[in-house]
């Protein structure tokens, strides 16, 4: 699972563990696995149709979920992917990760776009309470849509899951520096790579890779036709998306990890970094500044020169090295899901006392 869908199901499983008292019922737009159903207190509801398109999202929400919301007695709507119902009138707890498409709109598509840009005011007015994955997404909401009256954004972070204790392999044999996430132009791989291939004719004896692991989303129109110029080309290689086992193995032995994304809600990507002891360059994004918290390197995004310098240092300076896998060790007791899934069901509470 990637961001929203991890997110939602982290949080979910520690209030349905920590609240047996309750009933959780958990709204899936297709067939979904019996793995869900993990104690009594959970229902599994099946609504159609699979809402995997615009015109869908509304059918889905708006019509398929507020009759389900009646049908099963709902009390409060938990909504931890940025989509309310616009008519139902249950309680809703809505979770924004970010707002991308303000600040990227490029990144999205067309139709994608033009709905994100007229139902996320609405949906922001719609929900009873809102939730922030970061506090620099809670900042950026208050900045675009205001304070909703007599109400502070909550912030519930996100976390790493437990770590599966996988056998240790060698998936690379050689040093490599690593990029995990989707390749998609948002995260900024042309200049990612340009900086690699940049860092590599400065010092062409450094015999060390670049390996991005992550699923080809699109927009990568122009990425090939870039790689192709680069005059280390051989030496940047693109695994596509990984199972966990091969991404802890990736982490384990990585020499850097490199996330200079234009724009985030929050990066859970540093986070496996730190957690797995690997020293971290990222960009400037306001999001990657207070999960990173100092730790890292951090390179202006728009500025190739700028990344392969801070890559060039994060490698060489062994001293930077030592106190920033330190630190990235200590960073990650202040991210925990059973704290967020808290803090969510607190907000909760107060919707259910309400109504």
């Amino acid at each position: 699972m990637e961001g929203i869908a991890r997110y939602t199901w982290e949080i979910s499983k520690r209030m349905i563990l920590a609240n047996p008292q309750d009933q959780f019922y958990l709204f899936f737009d297709r067939p979904y696995d019996e793995q869900f159903l993990i104690a009594e207190n959970v229902h599994a509801v099946h609504v159609f149709p699979p809402s995997r398109h615009p015109i869908l999202w509304k059918i889905w929400f708006d019509r398929s979920m507020a009759k389900a919301l009646r049908k099963h007695r709902i009390d409060v709507f938990f909504s931890p992917d940025g989509f309310t119902s616009m008519t139902t009138e249950v309680p809703q707890l809505l979770v924004i990760h970010d707002l991308t498409y303000l600040h990227y709109p490029a990144s999205m598509k067309r139709g994608h776009l033009s709905y994100y840009q007229k139902m996320m005011p609405l949906f922001y007015k719609k929900a009873d309470r809102i939730v922030a994955v970061s506090k620099t997404t809670r900042d950026d909401i208050v900045a675009h849509f205001g304070r909703k009256p007599d109400q502070e954004i909550a912030v519930a972070y996100n976390a790493l899951p437990e770590q599966k204790p996988y056998p240790s392999r060698s998936i690379i044999s050689e040093d490599y520096i690593l990029y995990l996430g989707s390749i998609h132009p948002r995260k900024n791989i042309i200049r990612l790579i340009q900086a690699y291939n940049d860092f590599r004719e400065k010092q062409p004896s450094k015999r060390i890779k670049l390996v991005l692991a992550g699923r080809k989303a699109f927009g990568n129109d122009t990425l090939d036709t870039v790689l192709e110029q680069l005059r280390f080309k051989e030496d940047i290689i693109f695994l596509g998306a990984v199972d966990e086992e091969t991404k802890y193995n990736l982490l384990q032995q990585a020499r850097l990890f490199v996330y200079v994304s234009l724009f985030e809600g929050f990066g859970i990507p540093l986070l496996e970094a730190m957690a797995a002891g690997i020293p971290i360059v990222h960009s400037d994004d306001p999001a990657l500044m207070e999960v990173g918290n100092k730790i890292g390197k951090v390179a202006k995004s728009t500025d190739v020169n700028d990344i392969s310098s801070a890559i060039v240092d994060a490698l060489t300076d062994e001293d930077w090295r030592r106190q920033a896998v330190k630190d990235g060790k200590d960073r990650m007791a202040d991210f925990s899901w059973d704290e967020s899934a808290s803090k969510i069901y607190q907000e909760i509470a107060k919707l259910n006392k309400s109504n």
